[in-house]
């Protein structure tokens, strides 16, 4: 996968997530180092969780920046870090143009790797 695009800045990012109706985006993934992790991005901002060795006593959970989000996408997609399950929450009341009588449906995709 190609991954020399151009890199967007949050508010490109928060523009163009808009356009496209998507109000938040949740990825599962599984570094074999340190162990799962979940990365969230809503409004610009990017959350970590992750828990160390599959122990719930070691988990942690922070705001990282929005730099270090982006390389952790960049290592799922490289196939570093093993991608469990992503979800993408699409709000019709972002895009105007959406049908507004369609039910709120958030998308979600499993892979199963």
């Amino acid at each position: 996968m190609n991954l020399k695009g151009k890199v967007l800045t949050v508010q490109e990012s928060m523009e163009r997530m808009r356009k496209d109706g998507i109000s938040r985006i949740i990825v599962s993934y599984e570094d074999t180092g340190i162990g799962k992790g979940v990365l969230s991005y809503e409004n610009g901002k990017f959350t970590r969780l992750v828990t160390v060795d599959n122990n719930p006593n070691l988990l942690g959970v922070k705001e990282i920046p929005y730099s270090e989000g982006l390389a952790v996408l960049k290592l799922i997609v490289r196939e570093v870090y093993k991608l469990k399950t992503y979800v993408l929450v699409k709000d019709p009341s972002l895009v105007p143009s959406l049908d507004k009588e369609r039910e709120f449906t958030p998308v979600r995709k499993e892979v199963v790797l």
